[in-house]
């Protein structure tokens, strides 16, 4: 690989990092202990109603974060890394990595969410034999793609696939457990999350055209609050379709909230 690959690798899985820690494992830790309790006494409808809304969850929050990467990733690189040594080219180069990385984000987050429900069923053969295909998918993806003129790309990308093969693994392997776990529930979920990030996807191209160029300038106060406004604004756009649309998501978190207020 060129000199300067695994800076530009290191850099993207930071920022790919943020949305999976603080919304995959979030929901992977509220979720664990109630899905053992469920497997402890044998509650299969439990289970499933769980393991639906967890991958629900994990929709409506990384399939967005996805979308804010493929669209904003390098105003967000530029804006936060690009001062001094770190030049042009170097936002460009990790922006492509991040973009790679995010095609995959869902399939990571539900995968190790996944991971948890046979935890929970003391079953450790299923995970271990689901990570050994996943390992064995990316290093050989790995090191054909990295002689591609995809580079250092490549290994994003090998990522990505290894873990959307394994999440999609382990979900046959959990509906051949539960028999099913409310796939209609999930897939009209699916449908109002699809419709909810047409108007989502306009804002951040509309972002992206009306700020065209700018953050080539790199990290500035002035950039900051560019990013900033955009970024929320897009979210702003993003709840509100989420409200018209009626995700139960949205609606729960915020039935909870007005519970302890």
């Amino acid at each position: 690989l060129q000199d300067g690959s695994i800076s530009a690798l290191s850099n993207a899985l930071v920022f790919f990092q943020l949305p999976f820690g603080i919304f995959s494992v979030s929901i992977v830790t509220v979720l664990f202990p109630k899905m053992s309790r469920q497997a402890a006494a044998g509650d299969t409808a439990g289970l499933r109603f769980s393991v639906g809304y967890g991958l629900q969850f994990l929709l409506v929050l990384l399939v967005p974060a996805t979308l804010l990467f493929l669209f904003m990733g390098r105003e967000i690189i530029a804006v936060a890394l690009q001062r001094r040594a770190f030049g042009l080219r170097d936002t460009l180069w990790t922006a492509g990595v991040l973009q790679a990385y995010a095609y995959g984000l869902f399939g990571l987050g539900a995968f190790t969410f996944l991971q948890r429900f046979f935890y929970a069923r003391h079953d450790f053969r299923t995970p271990l034999f689901s990570a050994l295909l996943v390992s064995a998918i990316d290093v050989l993806l790995s090191l054909w793609l990295r002689r591609t003129s995809l580079q250092v790309r490549g290994l994003a990308v090998a990522n990505s696939v290894a873990f959307s093969v394994g999440f999609i693994h382990l979900l046959a392997a959990t509906r051949a457990r539960l028999g099913g776990m409310g796939g209609r529930t999930i897939l009209r979920t699916g449908v109002r999350l699809l419709i909810s990030l047409v108007p989502f996807a306009a804002a951040l191209v509309g972002f992206r055209l009306a700020t065209r160029g700018v953050w080539e300038e790199g990290s500035s106060l002035r950039n900051l609050g560019i990013l900033a406004a955009g970024g929320f604004g897009s979210v702003a756009v993003l709840l509100g379709m989420y409200w018209l649309t009626r995700v139960e998501m949205l609606r729960d978190v915020l039935r909870r909230r007005s519970e302890r207020a």
